[in-house]
């Protein structure tokens, strides 16, 4: 009987500790629940609740697109030390699923689940279990995946109750024995960094940890370290980490990557980047084939092969990549490729047809990209096309020389009519500035006339024919023929704006008097005669977007008022009027009732000083509240009053 216990001790401490991850997909938490008890694995939920996450942002996604995939499966079995992993998703009624085990990786698919069993019990020499899955348990699982707490477990749970509570509050001392080490000992690892493990997620972790502290030199070390390794996962970091702080053996190991884990995708995506770097285009193509195979929902390794088979003189190729690119999500990189490439084809349609659609896409402004693209080509019959991309930038001056070029170079091209229009219709171009009204904050109402002190914001329309450029907006005010405050901002507007309204970059008179102000654009301007007054303390706060109200919470004068000539006196007086109505609360608050020693108030109390309130006295406040906001802030002016002058008094 002893030999038995000991035979039985022997045979569950030789059973490998595996994990079996949450399924993607409907069911899939409850399917991978019942593979996981057949093969007396943990709990997936378990799994799903403490799987270690890399440092970097992004997460798992930033290396694969999903964890059930052989690339997700062998990232797992390296980050948690498991002796093999299982990953999946159910899709149309199929159980896809992933194993890795140190040494192969497999991928099947199956009906259902007891035949996964049945298959990932021989592949792991385990017996095989049939355990059917439990449905009805999917929104639960998913809850709890979710770090949510049902309010009770349906009892097919009970028994998982405790660990569950456990991994929810990352008590993973509970959890020893129930799941990989190294898996365990990266959540106290971010308690107590020291703690990281030298295996699974933690020499990850312990490279990026310098740069908490800026430590770019230790966190180079340690990615170099990395490099040398045959784990796929530290590979990746050290990739990570060289591309990030700019140090160029990031190359080496995106190659290396590719090699170690061909699966992969993201080694891929890094090597066609190095490859495009050293315009090594028939390296970026068979990097980016590969990537397409393994993600081919990914748009951007789609547009990327367009311009690499481009690179490599497969312009038919080319288009194919970049349509599909386009049909996975339409983009102004890949529309601007198809312009090109339809262009040197001598599809004028298509090209202009993208080149168009390719503009209207373009939020970055990549128009001059595009251009030294068709530029590089060195092909004078693609002047055109400059001309084309150029005009509908705005940029009229360069869009005649490339149109007038082209003419010259081609005159009996099938383009060369449509040139010619675009010629005399940039004859006609124009520039056009409006000011529309001037404010004392950014798209407010007009607010004139202004008094010196006050900022003054053009509120603008700038119009464009054939279309308005990117270039400078800059605001000038002059004062008997001198600059006295000027500003300006860059105008970034898209390709084929024609419209742009907002607020040109404010100036503000010094002092009282007459001043022109001047909003010019590129080669168009604008310009008004300012009358400026006195300063007006109820336009100054308006400005800082305070608004004053009385005891009872209502604003003690309307906008249009505070904006009126009349606002100061008017705000002044109310403001008085509201202090000698509360004085007698005042008299009922000791603080209130005691005499400032200093201040602007002093030998009196700040009862007796409301009690005789004047418009002067409101003065004093409201001038300490523009240098000082906060003393206003949202409160009323009565409390707001008595809080000051009390503090200020002592």
């Amino acid at each position: 009987m002893r030999a038995l216990l000991i035979a039985l001790a022997l045979g569950s401490l030789a059973l490998a500790q595996g994990l079996v991850l949450p399924f993607e997909g409907p069911q899939g938490a409850s399917t991978a629940r019942a593979v996981a008890q057949s093969l007396d694995a943990p709990p997936p939920t378990l799994a799903g609740l403490l799987l270690p996450e890399p440092p970097w942002q992004g997460g798992w996604r930033v290396l694969t697109p999903s964890l059930a995939s052989p690339a997700g499966a062998r990232l797992i079995w390296e980050a948690t030390g498991a002796d093999w992993v299982l990953t999946g998703r159910l899709t149309n009624g199929q159980i896809e699923v992933f194993l890795f085990d140190g040494e192969k990786s497999e991928s099947a698919r199956f009906a259902n689940a007891l035949l996964l069993e049945r298959w990932a019990a021989q592949r792991l020499d385990r017996p095989a279990q049939a355990v059917p899955p439990e449905p009805d348990l999917e929104p639960v699982l998913r809850s709890l995946l979710q770090g949510q707490r049902p309010s009770s477990l349906p009892e097919a749970l009970a028994g998982e109750a405790e660990q569950l509570e456990a991994a929810r509050a990352r008590n993973v001392d509970a959890l020893a024995g129930v799941l990989p080490e190294p898996m365990l000992a990266f959540w106290r690892g971010l308690r107590d960094p020291s703690a990281f493990p030298e295996n699974g997620v933690g020499p990850v972790w312990r490279a990026f940890l310098p740069l908490q502290n800026d430590d770019r030199a230790t966190a180079l070390e340690r990615a170099a370290q990395l490099a040398q390794s045959p784990r796929a996962l530290d590979q990746a970091a050290a990739l990570i980490l060289f591309r990030g702080l700019e140090d160029d053996r990031w190359r080496e190991v995106a190659r290396s990557l590719t090699e170690v884990a061909p699966e992969l995708v993201f080694g891929w995506e890094m090597r066609s980047f190095a490859a495009f770097d050293e315009n090594n285009g028939a390296e970026a193509r068979e990097a980016l084939e590969r990537a397409v195979q393994l993600n081919p929902e990914e748009v951007l390794y789609w547009t990327n092969l367009g311009w690499a088979r481009y690179l490599t003189g497969d312009v038919t190729g080319a288009i194919r990549a970049s349509v599909k690119a386009m049909r996975l999500e339409p983009n102004s990189t890949a529309a601007y490729n198809l312009g090109l490439f339809h262009a040197l084809a001598g599809n004028h349609l298509d090209a202009q047809r993208f080149y168009l659609q390719a503009l209207r896409l373009d939020d970055e402004n990549e128009v001059e990209i595009a251009r030294e693209d068709l530029e590089n080509t060195g092909r004078s019959d693609l002047l055109y096309y400059q001309g084309f991309l150029l005009e509908r930038a705005g940029r009229v001056a360069e869009a005649l020389e490339a149109y007038r070029a082209f003419l010259e170079a081609h005159p009996e091209h099938v383009l060369a009519p449509e040139a010619r229009r675009a010629v005399a219709r940039l004859g006609q171009a124009r520039r056009e500035v409006r000011i529309q009204r001037l404010a004392l904050q950014p798209d407010g109402v007009d607010a004139r006339p202004f008094g010196a002190g006050e900022q003054v914001w053009p509120v603008v329309e700038l119009v464009g024919e054939p279309a308005l450029a990117r270039g400078e907006v800059r605001t000038l005010l002059l004062k008997d023929g001198r600059v006295v405050d000027e500003a300006s901002f860059e105008l970034d507007v898209p390709p084929i704006t024609a419209d742009w309204r907002g607020n040109a970059s404010p100036v503000t008179p010094p002092e009282p008097g007459r001043y022109q102000l001047v909003v010019r654009y590129l080669d168009a301007e604008a310009r008004l005669t300012l009358q400026v007054g006195p300063p007006n303390l109820a336009r100054r706060l308006f400005a800082l977007g305070l608004e004053v109200r009385g005891l009872n919470g209502t604003p003690l004068l309307t906008p249009a008022v505070a904006l009126s000539p009349s606002g100061e006196a008017r705000l002044l007086a109310a403001v008085a009027e509201e202090l000698r109505q509360a004085a007698p609360r005042a008299r009922e608050v000791a603080r209130f009732n005691q005499i400032l020693e200093n201040g602007p108030f002093p030998g009196r109390t700040v009862a007796e000083v409301m009690e005789a309130a004047t418009p002067e006295t409101a003065r004093v406040f409201l001038e300490a509240v523009v240098q000082r906001p906060e003393l206003l802030g949202g409160r009323d002016v009565v409390n707001a009053f008595a809080e000051w002058a009390s503090g200020a008094g002592r």
